[in-house]
């Protein structure tokens, strides 16, 4: 990665500088796993962020310059010599003045090697959020009457396309789809040759929306699959195989629910469980969430089931395992969010709700129940909340001029 590197312009001082810079970065790049080398200004502005060696005083003017022609983020690297820190607090000053991004990483080389790594994993998930072309499949945008499609490209980048649902059903109406492991493996659930044929005529719709995806150029989807029942079929076992595949994929053509999946994802690398929250034990500390549909490869076991609220077609009744989880949500804007540490609890089996049912143990229940970001919950295997506080913090927009109160920050 190729960084800035900003050294006094005070002759005697320079060759001990530089000879210094060397030696950090080489001991930087070694904790890092990859190595930091100083590149010209538009070497830099190639990078997802810009990170700056501040190795001593008397270059906030070279800053001032960089500003011209590289973007932010800017990561501060500093050290306790020559002025360096003194320095960076006259450049953060700056950023904050002119409403940037920024950030000074102070310490041990090792402590700023740990920051680094989360900030360039946040910044990297922002980036390939950013990069997609996202579809609501089945609807058009005056559908949306609370999601603002301004807030999803101002604020992450994103593309979101609509495909109608004439397009779809036409697609659906060719009746075909390409054999692969997910779909033989549901064809050997079976249990009669009745739910074969209810198999089958579920995968069209899985083989009308993997044309359509090709065909648009899509890397994540929400369908509007309840508009799909007077088929007969739903889309559930569609949006499970397709979730598999890694391309995430939203049910009830739910745009927010369909942001807050790519970015966990993102964060994560993890596929995302969809569900509404159907049962709350405030006593217990446990909320239960419930949904027909999941990755196929979520789950520790599943078999097969039909669609809850119509008895229609087939559906997927998993069975998650111990562990932690992560439970997400957020606005397109990324003003609200919400994310919870879950812990599991059991993986129910009601037959009054959603087939597939995980019960977790999670802080803050009431915050949940109060303030909520629509119903719809964003679910992961594994603890995320502090990438995606991490992602929130680097992608959010931030107000130029605003008044805010110096607090202690959170340690890292």
């Amino acid at each position: 990665m190729k960084i800035t590197l900003l050294v006094s312009h005070i002759e005697s001082s320079r060759p001990h500088l530089l000879k210094f810079a060397e030696k950090y970065l080489d001991e930087l790049s070694s904790c890092l796993g990859f190595r930091l080398d100083p590149g010209s200004a538009e070497q830099v502005s190639r990078e997802s962020f810009t990170a700056v060696l501040v190795s001593s005083g008397g270059t906030l003017g070279d800053f001032k310059e960089l500003l011209k022609s590289t973007k932010g983020p800017y990561i501060l690297l500093s050290t306790p010599y020559d002025n360096s820190i003194p320095c960076c607090l006259e450049i953060m000053y700056l950023l904050n003045e002119r409403g940037l991004k920024g950030e000074i990483l102070y310490g041990s080389v090792q402590a700023i090697a740990k920051r680094f790594l989360q900030i360039h994993a946040a910044i990297n998930a922002i980036r390939k959020v950013s990069l997609m072309h996202l579809g609501i499949i089945g609807c058009n945008a005056e559908d949306l009457s609370d999601f603002s499609v301004a807030d999803l490209s101002s604020t992450l980048g994103a593309k979101l396309s609509f495909v109608g649902m004439e397009d779809l059903r036409r697609e659906i109406g060719l009746c075909r789809y390409e054999d692969c492991p997910s779909t033989d493996a549901l064809m050997a659930k079976a249990g009669s040759p009745l739910q074969r044929d209810e198999i089958r005529r579920a995968l069209f719709i899985y083989g009308a929306l993997k044309r359509i995806i090709k065909a648009q150029g899509l890397d994540a989807i929400a369908l509007k699959c309840f508009d799909l029942l007077d088929t007969g079929s739903t889309g559930c076992l569609a949006l499970s195989i397709l979730n598999k595949e890694g391309i995430v994929s939203a049910c009830e053509a739910d745009a927010r629910s369909l942001v807050s999946m790519v970015i966990l994802n993102a964060v994560s690398s993890q596929p995302c469980f969809m569900a509404n929250p159907c049962n709350v034990d405030a006593e217990k500390g446990t909320m239960t969430f419930a949904h027909c549909t999941l990755p196929l490869d979520m789950t520790q076991s599943y078999e097969l089931s039909t669609h809850f609220e119509s008895g229609l077609s087939v559906a997927i009744k998993g069975v998650f395992g111990p562990g932690d989880y992560t439970v997400f949500k957020c606005r397109e804007s990324l003003l609200a969010y919400s994310v919870k540490k879950g812990v599991f609890a059991s993986s129910p089996s009601c037959p009054l709700n959603c087939r597939t049912q995980l019960e977790l143990f999670i802080d803050g229940i009431q915050g949940m129940m109060t303030r909520p970001i629509n119903n719809h919950q964003i679910i992961c295997i594994g603890d995320y909340c502090t990438e995606l506080n991490e992602f929130i913090k680097w992608a959010r927009p931030i107000s130029p001029n605003r008044c805010t109160m110096i607090e202690d920050s959170a340690s890292y």
